[in-house]
């Protein structure tokens, strides 16, 4: 594999989303958070295999002056990740908020998130400079 991120990436990431959403849940008989967590599995593997490595290496470690504020960006954006994660699980799994809500909407809900993420690959892969920093470059 080139350069870029390393391929035990997208493993680790389900991984880290897997266990935050099943202890949350309590439990792993859920199929809909299997079929999240292998939603996610395969939309980063298939980001580490198809995007520019430079890319990809930009993005996760931009340039100089960058680093500063894309560190902070990325706490606050890893804390409403996980936190929805969190939401999830215990209303699947303990306390039942949503029980009401249709298979059928729970199914185009789905659809609809693997559709961005879908959306979200295909504008990486043909756009080399979608880099997560604003950069002036001198020419």
């Amino acid at each position: 594999m080139k350069r870029g991120v390393p391929a035990a990436a997208p493993l680790v990431s389900a991984i880290s989303i897997a266990a935050v959403l099943f202890v949350s849940l309590g439990r792993v008989d859920v199929p809909w958070a299997w079929a999240y967590v292998a939603l996610w599995f395969g939309f980063a593997t298939a980001t580490v295999i198809f995007v520019d490595p430079v890319l990809l290496r930009e993005r996760v470690r931009p340039g100089p002056g960058a680093r500063e504020s894309l560190a902070v960006a990325s706490m606050a954006a890893a804390s409403v990740w996980y936190g929805h994660l969190v939401v999830a699980g215990l209303d699947v799994g303990r306390f039942h908020w949503s029980d009401r809500v249709p298979s059928a909407a729970r199914l185009a809900g789905f659809a609809t998130l693997a559709s961005a993420f879908a959306a979200i690959g295909w504008a990486l892969v043909v756009n080399p400079f979608f880099s997560s920093v604003i950069r002036v470059q001198t020419e």
